[in-house]
């Protein structure tokens, strides 16, 4: 197999679009639910859970 220019723009595009699907969305809400946390808490993310983000079911 040859390697060259466009197959590995080709292996960068599905490593970019895989990135931003599979592990963005989940930082993102992770890092949302730290946040509302924290403010909820006063600041301290350390504090009591607080039930803020917590999976219902």
């Amino acid at each position: 197999m040859d390697v060259d220019a466009v197959l590995l723009s080709r292996f960068q595009f599905a490593w970019v679009i895989a990135f931003h699907i599979l592990l963005l969305p989940a930082f993102t809400v992770g890092l949302s639910c730290f946040i509302a946390r924290s403010n909820s808490t006063g600041g301290s993310p350390s504090a009591t859970y607080t039930g803020v983000c917590r999976p219902s079911g």
